[in-house]
C-alpha cells in the first residue's frame, strides 16, 4: 500500500469575512440572491468556506474544481455539496 501525506503552504486567512450575502446571481441562480453564507470552517489548504443559511449551499475556493492538473484555474465555487475538508483540490470530488 502507498501512503501519500499532503500538507499545504497556505496560510490561513485570520479575517475572513464571518458571513457573506449573494447578490447579482444569474437568472438561473436568481434563487441564491439575498442568501446569507456563514463561516462554516476552513477547507485543508486553510481558506475559508461558508454555508448558506437554511439551505444546503456552499461557497467554497477550488484550487483545481475538476482534479486535471495543473492546467486549471483555482476558482470560487457555489455547491450544494459541502466541500471535503481534507483534500487540497477536487473538494466534491467529482
Amino acid at each position: 500500500n502507498l501512503t501519500t501525506t499532503v500538507t499545504s503552504t497556505r496560510a490561513p486567512v485570520p479575517n475572513a469575512p464571518r458571513s457573506l450575502t449573494l447578490s447579482g446571481a444569474c437568472a438561473y441562480k436568481r434563487g441564491m440572491n439575498g442568501l446569507t453564507y456563514d463561516l462554516a470552517g476552513t477547507t485543508a489548504d486553510g481558506l475559508p468556506f461558508y454555508k448558506a443559511k437554511g439551505v444546503d449551499e456552499y461557497i467554497y475556493h477550488d484550487a483545481d474544481c475538476d482534479g486535471a492538473g495543473t492546467n486549471t484555474v483555482a476558482m470560487w465555487v457555489f455547491d450544494s455539496s459541502k466541500p471535503n475538508t481534507t483534500a487540497l483540490y477536487d473538494l466534491d470530488g467529482d
